[in-house]
């Protein structure tokens, strides 16, 4: 049988081995390249038994020791080249050092001749958390660097990545970014597989190694590595396809025509595009609205409806209510209320590009006052 050959890259929740006693199975072996202490610039030279590694435990380790338990008869090899606090531009053309996409090449390339030409290979990927608020461009550099990888000869065409989620008990920010990741898995959904260690109760991430909470305990790896083994053996995971979305929070997949949202505000909206809407309606399933900027985010391509309500303030002047995508005005949404308080909504399919954004706008408002009573809202059609 063909040996499978695992390639693990990321920051730390990849590189971290912690204590933990364990009887690892006979045919894992690891290569002897260490993120903890060894500089990007080195390249291994053997692998170990991972009896070798009974005293330690890590993500890396726990996914493919459940590979190896489950095959027991096939030789399990990993690579694991990771190294703390990289942001994913380290794995980009032209990056500064460290250089994480040559340290991966030159250790993969330096380790495949001692298992055999004819292999398989899988790839895990846990990073993120140094991108988390800074990069708006995560699922295009993701993609960048797994297609730089596909013109590698030792990377297979059908190459399946198993990406996971970070943390959700650090902040807002982090919590939110797992969108972002997810966003990366749906670029090629035959070949990249989400896997929600949000799941994880937080008893497992360590309030006081680094960043509270960023990093697991050992058990917490272990759990999580046999997540990401569940993902590959039995479809556990998100393949994230067009027309399927996910909580961008949790990563949870959930069924077609389902990102909706409802808004509402209790102050007035003069003239422009509306924002601060500031009454919770509890509607936001795929959190693709924002409340400050007013903007729903397509979250896939495809057609959208779309409906509003104002009401004119306390004067007889003209109230005029559009939406606008992309920041322009939609041609043909425009409706016209007159009269002091009289109220006026309208409904409007729109096709949208993922990425592209839809707002509800004051077209006209009356002189000396605002749009009051304002609501609005859309889902996915299809």
């Amino acid at each position: 049988m063909r040996p499978l050959l695992i390639l693990a890259e990321g920051q730390s929740n990849c590189m971290a081995r912690l204590p933990y006693s364990w009887t690892p199975p006979s045919n894992l072996y690891i290569w002897d390249f260490d993120g903890q202490v060894d500089p990007a610039t080195k390249v291994g030279t053997q692998f170990f038994p991972a009896s070798s590694y009974s005293g330690v435990m890590g993500s890396a380790i726990s996914f493919t020791a459940e590979i190896a338990f489950d095959n027991p008869s096939r030789d399990i090899y990993l690579v694991n080249v990771a190294i703390g606090g990289q942001a994913i531009s380290h794995w980009l053309t032209g990056t500064s050092a460290p250089d994480m996409y040559a340290a991966s090449k030159a250790n993969i390339e330096a380790a495949i001749p001692l298992i055999s030409s004819d292999y398989e290979l899988l790839h895990f990927w846990w990073q993120g958390e140094n991108d988390a608020g800074v990069n708006t461009n995560y699922p295009g550099d993701f993609w960048a660097h797994i297609a730089r990888k596909r013109t590698e000869t030792w990377w297979g065409v059908t190459t399946p990545t198993v990406v996971m989620a970070i943390s959700p008990y650090v902040s807002a920010t982090l919590t939110n970014f797992n969108r972002k990741i997810v966003e990366a898995t749906s670029l090629d959904p035959s070949r990249l597989m989400f896997v929600d260690t949000t799941c994880l109760g937080q008893y497992l991430w360590d309030p006081l190694n680094g960043t509270p909470y960023v990093h697991m305990y050992a058990e917490g790896y272990r759990q999580a590595g046999k997540m990401a083994f569940n993902a590959i053996k039995y479809g556990l995971g998100s393949s994230v396809s067009k027309g399927s979305f996910n909580n961008p929070a949790t990563g949870h997949q959930l069924h077609p025509n389902v990102p909706a949202f409802k808004a509402s505000k209790s102050t007035a909206s003069s003239a422009g595009i509306v924002t601060g809407y500031n009454v919770p309606s509890g509607i936001d399933t795929g959190n693709c609205f924002d409340d400050t900027n007013g903007a729903f985010v397509a979250p896939d391509d495809g057609l959208y409806m779309f409906g509003f309500n104002f009401a004119n303030p306390a004067v007889d002047q003209p109230l005029v209510i559009c939406l606008a995508k992309n920041g322009a005005d939609i041609t043909g949404t425009y409706v016209t209320a007159t009269k002091a308080y009289e109220s006026v909504s309208a409904t409007t399919l729109v096709y949208m590009g993922r990425t592209e954004y839809v707002q509800a706008k004051v077209s006209q408002g009356p002189t000396g006052a605002s749009a009051a009573a304002t609501s609005f809202w859309g889902y996915f059609v299809g």
